[in-house]
Parts: C-alpha cells; sequence; structure tokens
C-alpha cells in the first residue's frame, strides 16, 4: 500500500461568528441523480478550476449567505466572496476523473440538479465514479451533498464505493476560516459507523473519519444545541510513533479504567484491553501493515478516537 499520507489543504475563509451543528448518522438508499449532465472538465482533477454553480436559494453558514458556490475536485463545495466564505466538505480528498489512470475522457461525472418546490427544494451536487489521486485505478468514490433550503440543512449521501489503495481517510464536514488564519471546521472523527464531531479550531488538530460506505447518510443541522466535542479535548491523548512498527504507545490522563480497542479498516476489533495505566505499549508486530483506528472507551462510551498506520 502507498504510504503518502494525504494533506488535505482547506483555503478558505469563513466569518468569524461560529455556527453550531447537530450531527447525525442514519442510513438510506443511494439513488444517482437522473440525467446525462455533466460539470466537469474532459480529465479533470483535484487541482482543476473550480466548478461555478448557482442555488436558486441563499445557503447561509453563520453569517455568511450566498448563492453563488463552487464545486472543487477535492470533494468539497466552497463559496467565496473577498472577505469571507465558507466549505462543505462532502469527500475531503483529492479526487480525479479515472481517466487520469488511463483510458477514455470523462469516466467520473459530476452533476448539479435541484428538487422540489420552494420554499422545500433541495439542491445536490453529485460525484460519480471519481478517483482517489493518491488510491489506485481501483479505487472510486460515489457520493452526493444534499444542500436543503428549509432550515439550511447539509447532508452527505454515499453510494459505491472501492478502497484498496488509498493512503489516507477522507475529512468529512463543515469547515470556516477568517483571513486564511482563524478556523473554525466541524470535522468527523472515528468509526463510519459512528464518527463523533469534532469542532476543530487549530490546525494542527484536523482529524478524519473511516471512509464511508455504501447507503450511509451524514447529516449536519444548524442549532443552538450543537453535539459536538473540542479538539481542544483531545490534546491530553499521545499515541506513538505513527506510522509504527514494532510497537505504540499510548498516554492520556484519565484516572478511569479505559478500554482500548484497534479496528483494522474492515470494521473488524483486533485488539481489545481494559486497563488503569495512563501510560502503556501495545505489540504490533503481528499486525498486517495497513491503516487502523484506536478507540479509547470509559463506562461503555467512546470518548477517543485516532488513526495509526502499520508500517514495516
Amino acid at each position: 500500500m502507498k504510504i503518502k499520507l494525504l494533506t488535505v489543504v482547506f483555503c478558505f475563509a469563513l466569518t468569524a461568528k461560529s455556527q453550531n451543528w447537530h450531527f447525525q448518522q442514519s442510513n438510506a438508499a443511494y439513488v444517482a441523480l437522473g440525467g446525462s449532465g455533466n460539470l466537469a472538465p474532459p480529465f479533470w482533477w483535484w487541482g482543476s478550476s473550480p466548478i461555478p454553480i448557482q442555488l436558486p436559494f441563499n445557503l447561509s453558514i453563520g453569517s455568511n449567505s450566498s448563492s453563488k458556490w463552487y464545486i472543487t475536485g477535492s470533494g468539497t463545495i466552497i463559496n467565496d466572496t473577498m472577505n469571507t466564505s465558507s466549505s462543505l466538505l462532502g469527500f475531503g480528498l483529492d479526487l480525479v476523473d479515472r481517466s487520469y489512470f488511463g483510458g477514455a475522457p470523462n469516466q467520473s461525472p459530476i452533476q448539479f440538479q435541484t428538487v422540489g418546490l420552494a420554499p422545500n427544494r433541495i439542491s445536490i451536487v453529485s460525484f460519480s465514479n471519481a478517483g482517489i489521486y493518491y488510491g489506485d485505478s481501483t479505487d472510486f468514490i460515489n457520493f452526493q451533498i444534499w444542500i436543503y433550503e428549509t432550515g439550511h440543512i447539509i447532508e452527505y449521501h454515499y453510494g459505491a464505493s472501492q478502497f484498496s489503495g488509498m493512503s489516507s481517510n477522507p475529512s468529512i464536514g463543515i469547515g470556516n476560516q477568517t483571513q486564511g488564519t482563524n478556523i473554525d471546521y466541524y470535522l468527523l472523527d472515528g468509526l463510519a459507523t459512528s464518527p463523533s464531531l469534532v469542532h476543530v479550531t487549530n490546525s494542527a488538530n484536523y482529524v478524519q473519519v473511516e471512509t464511508p460506505t455504501d447507503s450511509m447518510v451524514y447529516t449536519f443541522t444548524p442549532t443552538t444545541s450543537p453535539n459536538h466535542s473540542s479538539s481542544n479535548e483531545k490534546n491530553n491523548l499521545r499515541i506513538y510513533p505513527n506510522p509504527c512498527q514494532s510497537f505504540i504507545r499510548i498516554q492520556h490522563n484519565s484516572n478511569q479504567p479505559t478500554t482500548c480497542n484497534i479496528y483494522q479498516s474492515t470494521g473488524a476489533c483486533i485488539y481489545s484491553e481494559q486497563t488503569t495505566n495512563q501510560d502503556f505499549q501495545i505489540n504490533t508486530t503481528h499486525f498486517p501493515d495497513g491503516l487502523y483506528w484506536i478507540t479509547l472507551s470509559q463506562n461503555g462510551t467512546m470518548i477517543e478516537s485516532r488513526k495509526i498506520l502499520k508500517h514495516e
């Protein structure tokens, strides 16, 4: 597997007014958009020029409200004004038309469609059969970004996919910045089936989520009663070295009995131990090379999750 880890660069700016979000994970059958339209240029890639779209209504994120948005090849939709912008990270990885790996162009169409009648319209951006830039030629993802006129709810719908050579997981959520310095991201962290929403205000604490699978739906609703944690709360946990070879060391500052589980990318749990130690090591020599999720739980509730890479 490739070891080059992808750093997702967020070059978006957002208002100083923070917007709180409530997150919910559910499941629904994935339905491809009808029609044959394709907004993407031939051989598009994550560095291609953003594709402009016009929503039939204004979408408000914080104090920023606009109907003019742009689709990027990094699986996001952004709004950009002189001073502020917002971004919707449906699948924050560097994506490409699968012709990048060979063959005819336009293998990975990008579509835009609005359904319903005012004031209950839904605008949908669809990525079909998108390739993964830092993946193998067999890797692909189908997903849609739904934007609701009523309530300004954001939903990410995921369809069939395959990931065999990916060297990183996606950043999924809603991202904000102010003048390139003050960041305000709400990103998912942990396992795809039970991710947690993390409020990230420090670029050193970006988090990623396990890649969602077919029929998963992630819903973000503006709220005054958010269900997120702060990235600052995660600074009490250290897991190193990462990548690891023969061992990993875990340090935290909780005095409560803590259960440590390690999951493969398939979701299989290959290690589980309860401990009261705040500093302990786990032998990883028998782990196959690949990506793993480490979760720490107390009283049956997951309090932390981190991704590690095993590579000899």
